[in-house]
This record gives structure tokens, sequence and C-alpha cells, in this order.
């Protein structure tokens, strides 16, 4: 796949493809970050997802894109594959196929993870959980988006996600290291805001 990718650079609030564009192709993020947002019928967006490297969008659409896709990272390396050539080698390659529906899996998880969070009661579990999300395994690490993103992934005000990482910092669960830097001090109390049950030790 890599042998037939062109690769391009984006700068920060550049467009890697547009809302209702042909989705001739899929992209993967090689480096940086991406966001995807829609654009909804009285003129506000709304922030659907966020694109990390390893990450790939695009090759699930349907004839158009149903999403916007804009670099929050300066650069972005992204990767443009042809759709038509995938779906060729799909057919041809069984790894192929394989490896691409794992990456369909983990595209609908992201979207599941991002239903949970907009169905937690309060903005504190839900910037917990994006928090987690983010996080994955490591306890230091960066935020590529800005908390206007963040706020309007979570489908919160601003200010309320600001006051919760206050909180948050407050209670030494976390630290903030810079304005885009954080750690995880206390991951158990983080996962017990969110609800979520600690793993059985062994």
């Amino acid at each position: 796949m890599e042998h037939h990718a062109s690769c391009s650079e984006y700068h920060k609030g550049e467009s890697i493809y547009y809302q209702d564009s042909a989705a001739a192709f899929g992209y993967r993020i090689l480096s940086g970050a991406a966001r995807e947002s829609v654009s909804l019928t009285d003129g506000r967006r709304q922030i659907v997802g966020f694109l990390l490297p390893g990450d790939i969008s695009g090759l699930w659409a349907r004839g158009t894109h149903s999403y916007s896709s804009e670099a929050i990272v300066e650069p972005t390396i992204v990767a443009r594959y042809s759709r038509r050539y995938i779906e060729g080698l799909i057919e041809s390659d069984s790894e192929v196929a394989r490896l691409l529906h794992q990456l369909a899996l983990d595209a609908v998880e992201r979207l599941q993870d991002r239903m949970t969070l907009l169905g937690k009661a309060s903005a504190l579990e839900k910037v917990s959980g994006f928090l987690l999300q983010m996080a994955n395994r490591n306890d230091v690490f960066g935020l590529p988006m800005s908390r206007y993103d963040i706020a309007d992934y979570l489908a919160i005000a601003v200010e309320t996600v600001s006051r919760s990482l206050t909180g948050l910092r407050q209670q030494r669960i976390i630290a903030l290291l810079g304005s885009r830097q954080v750690s995880i001090i206390d991951r158990l109390a983080l996962e017990r805001i969110t609800g979520r049950e600690p793993p059985i030790s062994h």
C-alpha cells in the first residue's frame, strides 16, 4: 500500500478533504493530527472525531465524504490512497482485507467511544473519559487539539472544559504540563469518575 501512496504536508487549519466531496481516496495520518467535523444546517460546526498518527479515514465513505477533515497540528503529514486501488487489493490479498477490516472496526470503536462520552451525566465525567481515551496506556501525553475543539467534541462549553481540567488538577488526579501536555497522576481516580471498573489483579 505504501508504494502506491502519495504523501502531502498540511498546515494547521488546512483542509484535507471536504464534507460532501467525492470520496475517491482514503487517507492515513503519518504525523501530526486532524479533526473530523460536520457542518450543520444552521451553520454550526460539530467535531465528530480526532485522527492521530496511524488512523485512516475516507475509505468507509459511500460515494461522498460525510465529514470534513482538517489538520490541527503544524505540520501534519498525510498519505493518500486511491480507493479503486485499495478495493482491488482487498479482492486479491486476504491479508490486506484483514488489515482494513480491523481498521474499520477501530473507526467504529472510536464512534462508539464518542457516543459513550456524550451519554455521560456530567461534564467532569466527559472530560475525564476523554483524557482516558487520549492517554490510552501512556500517563503523560500531549493534546494536539485546542480546548475549543475538546468542548465542541464533547458538546459542552469551553469554560466547562477548563473548569473540569482545573478541578482534576486541584484534586491531584492530573497535572497540566503547559497548555497542551497532561500527566495522569491517579488513573484509578480518573476511571472511577467515568464509572469504569478497574481491571482485576491476578
